[in-house]
């Protein structure tokens, strides 16, 4: 784990590896700021991705071959538990990170976000104008 401090007094802890009474949660980032504590979700893949929050596993479309991979809404959702029982805290934001060289096609999702790498900064703006903590 190693932890990271800007500016703005904002700390990053990445690959966190959380005990709970079930299994270890590896998170990968968790995000720390006036703003909130953000639980964040890092994939790596490219191609167009498809997905819906309900259904088990997700779809990648690369060079025409179809691949797999389990519902990273429900991956964090593990990860969001075990932080929020950690802190005792019910006001843990999330967000899933892909990389610029997917792209987020038909994502049927519930109010979750979903973004790509780029969008970061622009997401992260909308919830600094939220202050939930003091920099103590």
């Amino acid at each position: 784990m190693a932890l990271e401090e800007d500016k703005n007094h904002h700390y990053t802890l990445v690959n966190v590896y959380l005990l709970t009474e079930k299994a270890t949660n590896e998170v990968d980032c968790i995000h720390i700021s006036e703003s909130g504590i953000f639980v964040i979700e890092s994939k790596n893949y490219s191609g167009a991705i498809y997905g819906h929050s309900r259904r088990k596993m997700w779809t990648t479309y690369v060079n025409g071959k179809k691949f797999s991979f389990y519902n990273p809404i429900w991956q964090y959702n593990g990860h969001i538990k075990a932080v929020s029982n950690m802190l005792n805290l019910d006001t843990i934001e999330s967000l899933i990170i892909f990389s610029n060289r997917s792209e987020l096609k038909k994502l049927q999702l519930g109010g979750e976000i979903v973004i790509q790498r780029r969008d970061i900064k622009r997401t992260m703006r909308r919830f600094n104008k939220q202050k939930q903590f003091t920099k103590d």
